[in-house]
């Protein structure tokens, strides 16, 4: 399932709109019963580094127009406790990529931050070396994918991180802390996707 970039026009306002309509979607209260049924928490287990080569790319990308991305799961949506979670993105414009989950019982994680894009380049995530599975229980475990054409503060001050962390804000805060904190950009200078991920028993 392919989520396409949100906000298609540049301009700000626009993206908050956006950004209103997805939270009012995202965070809707839940019970203190469903959070605990459908909280999904994942587990980092290593694997075997392979080398690979680190994508080029930073302030500029040479191509013109604003920046679209994509976020599609390597494989289908939905999967079931145990299965690795995986997902490819991919952005227009060479950059940063900036990676963040939400679970269903309010949990926010960062899962990655300030990656190079190169331009049209599709990256695998989680990167290699690195597992993420689905640990009981089961629910339903929302991607959230931004590009940026220059390094992001973010919520680590720009650095680079492919490690899996959680985030002590709420899941009704994320959105609106990233919004505050993409605004230092122009509109055209970033994109945004979204993916639901539903695990089963």
């Amino acid at each position: 399932m392919a989520a396409g970039p949100a906000f298609g026009v540049p301009a700000f306002g626009a993206f908050a709109f956006g950004l209103a309509a997805l939270a009012a979607t995202l965070v809707a209260p839940v019970s203190a019963s469903a959070q605990a049924a459908r909280d999904l928490t994942v587990v980092t287990k290593p694997e075997r580094p392979r080398p690979r080569p680190e994508a080029g790319g930073g302030g500029g990308s040479g191509v013109s127009g604003p920046v679209t991305v994509s976020l599609v799961p390597s494989g289908s949506p939905v999967i079931r406790i145990g299965d690795p979670i995986r997902f490819k993105v991919v952005s227009t414009h060479a950059g940063f990529g900036h990676v963040y989950v939400m679970s269903a019982s309010g949990r926010v994680q960062l899962w990655a931050e300030n990656l190079r894009l190169q331009a049209g380049v599709p990256v695998d995530l989680p990167r290699r070396g690195l597992a993420i599975v689905a640990a009981p229980p089961a629910g339903d475990e929302t991607v959230l994918f931004v590009a940026t054409r220059k390094r992001f503060q973010g919520f680590l001050g720009g650095s680079t991180t492919a490690n899996p962390a959680e985030l002590q804000i709420t899941r009704d805060s994320l959105l609106p802390t990233l919004q505050g904190k993409l605004g230092v950009f122009p509109r055209e200078h970033w994109g945004f996707a979204q993916l639901v991920i539903r695990v089963t028993e």
